[in-house]
């Protein structure tokens, strides 16, 4: 079992890995506690966060507003 306190680079780690997919609950435990003790970690966190909301709704805005030959093409060049 790993220990409760955890250095800076693992807290991005986990922030980073909380924006893609739920954490688990000892994960999310380890980072909120690091976060209420680290003011850069907590701002790294937010930025973050900020971004990939703001990514996931440009993502949904364009894909939208795309032709469907233009989607077609998008698609196919991200899963090559």
């Amino acid at each position: 079992m790993k220990g409760l306190i955890i250095h800076c680079r693992e807290a991005s780690e986990l922030a980073v890995k909380q924006g893609l997919e739920p954490l688990k609950l000892w994960d999310r435990i380890r980072l909120f506690l690091h976060l209420s003790m680290c003011g850069f970690c907590r701002i790294f966190a937010k930025q973050n966060s900020f971004i990939d909301r703001h990514l996931k709704n440009l993502d949904e805005n364009v894909i939208t507003k795309m032709d469907t030959e233009r989607k077609e093409k998008f698609l196919s060049d991200i899963l090559e």
